[in-house]
Order: structure tokens, then C-alpha cells, then sequence
């Protein structure tokens, strides 16, 4: 016992000191889940755009083979970053630097896509190698963008919860 202090002083600081703590734990807690929901979203999306580049690509000709133009640039638009780009301040300075490289790489894909569309002068050969250098991209940014070992625990627990697994 602290002297000077009855144990209702005692009592209180205690309990104030829980809250804080408890408190400060349920924030924390709050800014994870969302940093990890927002990655896992954002490689579910590069995946989704390096796939359908993939499907696009023709590596015996060395050309990308566009039957829908339309149907390809849809596919291919940033909808998770479109929809917050303020979200990219939570990740690490590497993984924004590997996602910007992906989806300059895809927008340079759309430009091109675009010219065609528009019959103005276009490159296969350059819509192939900006293609190419997405679907590349793909690999790193999924090896870049890392999620904590306490979101991929609850995910591994929920999967086996559910018999996913």
C-alpha cells in the first residue's frame, strides 16, 4: 500500500490504469485488423489484374491476344486504390514502392488498351512488354506486402474452425 493514499484512491488509480491499457490494446488491435484487411484486399486485386494480363499474353507469339477491349480495361482498373488512396499510408515505404511499380506498369497496359480502342497508333509489341512486366510485378509485390503472423494465426484458426481445412 502506497502511504498517504486510502484503497479507494488505490482502487480507482488501478482500474484507470486497466482501462487505459485496455484501451490502448483495443486500438492497436483495430489499426492491425484494418492494415490487414486492406493488404489482403490489395493482393487479392494484384492477383486479380496480373491473371487476366496472364490470360492476355500469348508467350509463343510474343503477343498479347485481345478479343474485348472493353471487358480487358474493366478488368484492369484499380478499384481497391481508386476507392481510398489514403489507405497506402498504411503500408511500408517497400510495399507502396512495389505496388506503385505494378500499377504504373498496368496503367501503362490501359494506355495502350486505350489507343487501340480509339484506333489511334498503338504497339502489340509494346502492350505485350508492359504486360509482361505487370504480370512480373505480380511476384513482388506479393512477396513485399507482409501480413502479420497474428492476422495469418487468426485467419489459419478460422479456416480450421470452419473445416476449410
Amino acid at each position: 500500500m502506497i502511504p498517504g493514499l486510502d484503497s479507494a484512491t488505490i482502487n480507482v488509480l488501478i482500474g484507470a490504469g486497466i482501462a487505459m491499457f485496455s484501451s490502448a490494446f483495443l486500438n492497436w488491435n483495430q489499426r492491425r485488423v484494418e492494415r490487414d484487411r486492406f493488404r489482403r484486399s490489395l493482393i487479392h486485386e494484384v492477383d486479380h489484374v496480373a491473371e487476366t494480363l496472364d490470360d492476355l499474353l500469348d508467350e509463343g507469339s510474343g503477343e498479347c491476344t485481345v478479343t474485348d477491349v472493353e471487358e480487358a480495361l474493366v478488368s484492369l482498373s484499380p478499384d481497391v486504390l481508386d476507392a481510398d488512396p489514403a489507405r497506402m499510408s498504411k503500408l511500408t515505404s517497400k510495399e507502396i514502392e512495389s505496388v506503385y511499380e505494378f500499377y504504373e506498369a498496368t496503367r501503362l497496359v490501359t494506355a495502350e488498351l486505350e489507343r487501340r480502342r480509339e484506333g489511334r497508333d498503338h504497339d502489340p509489341e509494346r502492350l505485350y512488354r508492359h504486360a509482361r512486366r505487370a504480370v512480373e510485378l505480380r511476384d513482388e509485390v506479393t512477396a513485399d506486402i507482409t501480413r502479420s503472423r497474428l492476422s495469418r494465426l487468426t485467419e489459419w484458426y478460422k479456416d480450421i474452425d470452419s473445416g476449410r481445412r
